[in-house]
């Protein structure tokens, strides 16, 4: 089983150049998002199982959820490189 996982974050107030690796996520929401949030996951990783060559593929949950709005941040699951 291929164990790669890493988690990255921009800053609300625009500070960084670029992506920060996270050594911690922390999410403060209600139990309905978070379901809609999980289900956000588990479709992602839906899709990257069923494409053919997953490597690179990307989903934003501004994207997939239709109760989004703009001060919510936006999750991407991006598909892990063939590191076995």
């Amino acid at each position: 089983m291929n164990r790669f996982f890493k988690a990255y974050c921009y800053l609300r107030d625009g500070s960084s150049e670029g992506p920060l690796e996270c050594s911690e996520i922390s999410l403060q929401t209600t139990p309905d998002v978070l379901r809609q949030v999980a289900a956000f996951l588990v479709e992602s990783a839906e899709k990257i199982e069923a494409s053919k060559d997953g490597d690179g593929l990307h989903f934003h949950l501004q994207d997939e959820w239709k109760k989004w709005n703009q001060e919510f941040p936006d999750v991407i699951v991006v598909s892990a490189p063939d590191v076995s």
